[in-house]
């Protein structure tokens, strides 16, 4: 009810023990169907969130995951929290689930937004190192076609000078007593 409140359309698949959990978590590897969202209730009699949440991790699954529960914790919340649940609520508040549940879907999109981004920059990156070797070593080429213009051009000045200098020697021995 809630979250048809807040505008979804949820279509939803209720697990109660941590087989049947990785059975469907096992499903969306082979489907590619992957939730927009995990709602887990902190404690079954069988499983709880925090092993439903190592669980999606250890698939490597970035789903976002929110704790329900009807106890008010707070070193468990923050046990929770520690453990990368984007949310934590209370049964007697679920007015905030719609709230919570947009946040960690615009959280998500935000870290899907920064993962392209990281792959496109080290793409880019990767593009980019050959011509970046390229240009070293253009520049080298250079500096070495530089560096013999330069010896030549001295070479050739230093040889005109020690030309002239015996030529102003030889004159001057003339015509000095």
């Amino acid at each position: 009810h809630e979250l048809r409140q807040a505008g979804f359309e949820p279509d939803w698949q209720r697990v109660e023990t941590e087989a049947e959990y990785i059975t469907v978590l096992w499903q969306c590897t082979q489907t590619g169907q992957i939730p927009d969202v995990i709602l887990a209730d902190y404690s079954l009699p069988q499983f709880d969130a925090l092993r439903a949440l190592h669980l999606l991790r250890e698939y490597s699954f970035d789903i976002p995951f929110i704790v329900i529960t009807g106890t008010a914790s707070e070193e468990v919340m923050v046990e929770c929290m520690k453990q990368g649940a984007d949310d934590y609520l209370l049964k007697d508040r679920l007015t905030r689930l719609g709230p919570a549940v947009i946040n960690a879907l615009q959280e998500k999109k935000l870290r899907d937004e920064r993962k392209r981004a990281e792959k496109a920059l080290e793409s880019h990156t990767e593009q980019l190192r050959p011509l970046a070797v390229r240009l070293a070593e253009a520049e080298e080429v250079e500096r070495q076609r530089i560096a013999r213009d330069l010896h030549d051009q001295v070479g050739q000045n230093l040889t005109a000078l020690g030309i002239n200098l015996n030529i102003i020697r030889t004159q001057m021995s003339k015509e000095a007593p």
